[in-house]
């Protein structure tokens, strides 16, 4: 899964490592949760406004997500500096 393999990587990085587990735990739930969730509200969204709207709405949500997290998410400071490895 690229998914979790991300966001290990992620925590690896950023999260304290005392806390690792914990936090690979909480990643795990928010995924699952969303993964079985995801379901009923894209159901319920087009039963409200139709397929092609909800799939429009549920794109442009996609799309703030993204551009959110471009903004917010920026390189480790502490492995910045770091030379690479050849």
């Amino acid at each position: 899964m690229p998914t979790s393999q991300a966001s290990t990587k992620v925590i690896r990085s950023w999260g304290p490592k005392k806390h690792f587990s914990l936090l690979i735990s909480i990643t795990a739930t928010i995924g699952l949760l969303t993964a079985h969730q995801s379901g009923a509200i894209t159901s319920y969204l087009m039963q409200l406004v139709g397929w092609q709207d909800a799939l429009l709405y549920l794109s442009i949500g996609g799309f703030a997500l993204f551009f959110f997290l471009i903004l917010l998410v920026q390189d480790n400071p502490l492995k910045k500096n770091k030379p690479q490895a050849n």
